[in-house]
């Protein structure tokens, strides 16, 4: 199933502060990394915070710096992986090479590392050049980045060169590049990945990353690594926009009316050891034996305590879960009697009210080492809106301390919304941890920010919704039948259209402050609109109210002179019932909406009588002498 989230095209002030620095990576402001400086073995990556989801189209766009060393080294590549936001290693691997974890990485390689030339040979041509890349299986199982392209396994698009004429990119200039991928969700087999580099499109491949890579997970990080060796070089990016998931873009709303997000729902986190490298704090440690060792999933290091009882042990999750397990890997130094306890967000960990235990029972699994068994516990529980777990020990097994090799906890997160003002929480519906929240702001201005989980390292982003400002009017204005009508807006340095009619009718007629209106004959209203405001807000009206001061002459001259040739009623509103007659009483002419037309023609001259009838009921009667 697809769960679509907002996308949308960033700017770089919100999506660049979302990337983290490793190793040598320098953030420049603006958008702007430094990933090696312009020294020996040194490496940088950057990482988007968040996961992005493979279902849903990913695009960035930037430039890449090399540096001006022609015989420097090594490249930037572009790497999708699974692995948290890891560094990579120095040397000829562009910092991808032994990259940890499933990955695909599309290299910009500035070196040729082969035999002779450096201490690895990656079977590169002599030119600088593009490839595609993906991991390797180590002989022990692990996956790592890998990027010698005679590798069978895991070369997808050989070299092609970065240049025309196999022209080299360390000459201190920057080259623009744009790397796209493209989920075709009724075929992921016809996914795309398409890189262009300095207005040319180099690689063009098709592949399922989701599945060939990640092995049925679409969710992975995004980044840029790099790296020297031997040899070196100034090697920078500048992102200057992405199209990506999981971002919130600010926006105005219409006054009165409200605001949704959808983000995806969070069961990929099912099974996901939420604690794994996580924040902890333990009661006391024996030797270098800490706390963080029994949340880095090595079970060849521990967290001891001291000989002694009560010990405590606790992770910060770093956001809010609905826990229903803690599965705790016991050396044989264990704890015969221990509770789990668990404590919200905000809670004081230094008051004891603040815990609640959940269980101090647990299934227990004897791991035979032929020596010292050791053990597994599982500990089932509900725990709803939790962000500390603490394991309790009250009674030792032997006279060791408390030996743990692994403290992890299961269950599924929630998104936290927090309303800026705080004053503005209560806007938020159905409830602050919903993944479709609706928004109702009543200030001008609120910040809506969310912490989103994420199995590695929880990140926040920021929505600003901004109700538009009302309409400044001037006033409505009077005119006189049939005169023009001036009406007129605050210039405030914004676009305004007028309309003939309320949404969804009428037509544009005038773009502007102000609208000085054709002749009118009637009280007419117009309906104004900002230009940049969202298509759903209301059109505001404008009334130009009509005032009726009917002039009637008593004689007019239909001699052909244009000048006073017809029955000519200043001031004549539409619709207005108009009767003539001779002095003998018969009716010689009539019109339901007279405009100003009746010459006398066909009659003699001399007396006529008027009945005039407005449209509003006043009647007019009198006389008028024709003369040619």
């Amino acid at each position: 199933m697809k769960y679509l989230v907002l996308v949308i095209l960033l700017a770089p002030l919100s999506v660049l502060a979302q990337f983290q620095t490793n190793n040598d990576a320098v953030d420049l402001g603006g958008g702007i990394y430094t990933l090696t400086p312009d020294a020996l073995f040194k490496a940088g990556s950057i990482w988007y915070k968040a996961q992005t989801d493979l279902r849903d189209t990913l695009i960035v766009s930037g430039k890449l710096y090399f540096g001006s060393r022609l015989d420097g080294a090594d490249g930037i590549c572009f790497v999708i992986q699974d692995n948290c936001l890891s560094a990579g290693a120095t040397g000829g691997g562009i910092g991808y090479g032994g990259l940890a974890g499933r990955s695909l990485a599309v290299e910009f390689d500035t070196y040729r590392n082969i035999v002779g030339t450096g201490n690895q040979n990656n079977s590169d041509p002599a030119f600088d050049h593009a490839a595609v890349l993906r991991d390797s299986i180590t002989p022990a199982g692990d996956h790592v980045g890998v990027v010698n392209h005679a590798s069978t396994n895991s070369s997808l698009v050989l070299p092609v060169a970065l240049l025309p004429a196999n022209k080299t990119v360390k000459d201190g200039a920057w080259y623009s590049f744009t790397i796209q991928y493209l989920p075709n969700n009724a075929n992921h087999n016809q996914d795309s990945l398409l890189v262009d580099f300095n207005g040319i499109r180099i690689i063009k491949m098709q592949y399922n990353i989701a599945t060939s890579i990640f092995g049925n997970n679409p969710f992975a990080y995004w980044g840029f690594t790099s790296s020297t060796g031997g040899s070196i070089n100034l090697q920078q990016i500048e992102i200057t926009k992405a199209i990506t998931a999981n971002t919130l873009k600010d926006t105005i709303i219409c006054p009165n009316s409200t605001y949704q997000v959808n983000l995806p729902p969070l069961d990929r986190f099912k099974g996901v050891n939420l604690a794994l490298n996580k924040t902890s704090a333990a009661s006391s440690t024996n030797a270098n034996n800490i706390s963080s060792n029994a949340l880095n999933h090595n079970y060849l290091d521990r967290w001891e305590s001291l000989y002694s009882d009560p010990q405590w042990i606790y992770v910060d999750l770093g956001s809010v879960y609905d826990l229903d397990s803690v599965m705790l890997y016991w050396e044989f130094a264990a704890a015969s009697t221990y509770s789990i306890d668990t404590a919200p967000e905000g809670a004081d960990l230094s008051n004891p009210a603040s815990w609640t235990t959940m269980s101090n029972t647990y299934t227990r699994t004897v791991v035979p080492t032929g020596g010292n068994d050791n053990y597994t516990d599982v500990i089932k529980f509900t725990s709803p809106n939790t962000r500390y777990v603490r394991m309790y020990g009250t009674t030792r097994q032997n006279g060791y301390g408390y030996s743990l090799y692994e403290f992890e906890v299961y269950g599924l997160p929630k998104y936290v919304w927090t309303a800026i003002p705080a004053s503005e929480q209560y806007t938020i519906t159905p409830n602050a941890n919903s993944s479709n929240p609706i928004f109702a702001p009543t200030l001008t201005s609120t910040q809506y920010v969310v912490l989103l989980p994420d199995a590695c390292k929880p990140t926040s982003d920021t929505i600003e919704i901004t109700i538009q400002p009302y309409i400044k009017f001037g006033h409505d204005t009077t005119f006189t039948i049939p005169d023009q009508a001036v009406l007129e807006i605050e210039d405030d340095g914004y676009t305004y259209n007028w309309y003939t009619a309320p949404k969804p009718g009428g037509y544009l007629i005038f773009t502007g402050a102000k609208f000085t209106t054709p002749p009118l004959y009637q009280t007419t209203t117009y309906y104004v609109e900002r230009a940049d405001l969202p298509l759903s807000c209301l059109r505001t009206p404008l009334t130009a109210y009509a005032e009726i001061h009917v002039i009637i002459p008593n004689l007019f001259t239909p001699n052909g002179d244009e000048k006073n040739d017809v029955f000519f009623i200043k001031g004549l509103p539409l619709n207005s019932h108009l009767n003539i007659y001779n002095r003998w009483g018969d009716r010689v002419y009539e019109n339901k909406d007279y405009k100003n037309t009746w010459d006398g023609e066909n009659e003699s001259d001399g007396l006529f009588y008027y009945d005039l009838k407005l449209e509003n009921g006043t009647p007019f009667k009198g006389w008028v002498q024709k003369i040619k």
